[in-house]
């Protein structure tokens, strides 16, 4: 079969790869109705290719992962025809490559498993989590009066616990805080004598911001964990939220409340189902799991043995390797040993809770 040479966008290739799932029968209109019923009143068929339906979401599809990263003067100028143009070509070497048998070579079915897995996992949590999020105006109104109460306060930080212990025991409201930061301090504020104004208490660690925001002006607090290692500061002032941000900042307050609520119904799913799936975890293995520390201070996790299994849900098992990878992204940045370990369980427990969701979707 001869086509159009043409280099093909690599976003048309999810349309590929559905391409290859779907049997190319010649066809009607009418045949194809139980289809169209099913994505929806609003998702028409655009063209019909050798019988085979394109419907309008492949062309939405196309053309929002080819305009991905590009400026909107681009965007607005994409010639609608020649995208079309181009998804049907597409669709037409899918359909050549299921005549030719290629949907059946390696690796089209095992990336097949993988969208398919990936798509019933996200039209579960539409229906099961997103479908009841409701949030009230008096949830977004006390979200944004608490997350966007501000302070000042000076900082030191240092890396070992016990340094930080004992230069807490030497200080009282007569010490030259500045000083002692710009000296001593390993992090990013030293150099300013570890001041930090007005920032939004959203924008702190949790247990930094819970101590700040419960203390008054002058008050000395720590040592404090942060991702780099142990804070002790002093609140310089704190501030109620003010009420003139607040239209700027509405829309960040619902997506907080509508990520706090998607945990939540997440969690309580994914622990509902721990009753009905076979569910084991190798806590043993995981606590195994320790850290090295590269040159710049940052932790990676070590791991001793990736192919070793940490948990198995039904027939699924989650490596090693794989935690390792999910600490890998949780640590980033991260300095402070004993942070990094305390997220070993909490990782490792969202890792199970994705596949009891995903099993439950399939």
């Amino acid at each position: 079969m001869k086509t159009r040479g043409a280099v093909l966008h690599p976003g048309v290739g999810l349309i590929l790869a559905i391409g290859l799932a779907i049997p190319a029968e010649p066809g009607s209109l009418d045949d194809r109705k139980v289809a169209r019923e099913e994505l929806g009143a609003d998702s028409d068929i655009l063209a019909l290719v050798n019988g085979e339906p394109l419907y309008s979401p492949s062309l939405e599809q196309g053309l929002g992962s080819m305009h991905t990263g590009q400026q909107e003067k681009t965007r607005s100028a994409f010639d609608l025809r020649n995208l079309l143009d181009r998804v049907i070509d597409t669709l037409l070497v899918a359909q050549e490559a299921r005549v030719l048998g290629m949907a059946s070579e390696e690796p089209i079915p095992g990336q097949l498993e993988v969208l398919r897995r990936k798509l019933a996992l996200e039209h579960l949590q539409v229906v099961e989590v997103s479908g009841k999020l409701e949030i009230t105006e008096e949830e977004v109104r006390g979200v944004f009066e608490n997350e966007y109460q501000t302070t000042t306060f000076r900082i030191i930080t240092l890396h070992d616990q016990d340094e930080a212990r004992e230069l807490r025991a030497t200080l009282d409201k007569e010490s030259d805080f500045e000083a002692l930061a710009k000296e001593l301090s390993k992090d990013q504020y030293s150099a300013r004598g570890g001041l930090v104004e007005n920032v939004d208490r959203i924008d702190l660690p949790g247990a930094v911001a819970d101590s700040i925001f419960s203390s008054s002006p002058g008050s000395i607090l720590g040592p404090l964990q942060t991702t780099i290692g142990w804070a002790i500061v002093r609140v310089e002032a704190v501030a109620p939220a003010d009420p003139e941000r607040f239209d700027d900042l509405e829309k960040k307050c619902r997506d907080v409340i509508r990520f706090k609520k998607t945990q939540s119904l997440k969690k309580e799913l994914s622990g509902d189902l721990i009753e009905s799936h076979s569910v084991s975890i190798d806590w043993e293995l995981v606590d195994s799991i320790g850290y090295e520390r590269l040159p710049d201070g940052r932790l990676m996790p070590n791991v001793a043995d990736p192919a070793g299994t940490v948990a198995t849900i039904e027939d699924r098992k989650i490596t090693a390797g794989e935690l390792g990878q999910a600490l890998q992204l949780r640590w980033s940045g991260v300095r402070n040993e004993t942070a990094a370990m305390a997220t070993k369980p909490l990782v490792m427990q969202r890792l199970v809770d994705e596949e009891l969701l995903r099993e439950e979707s399939l």
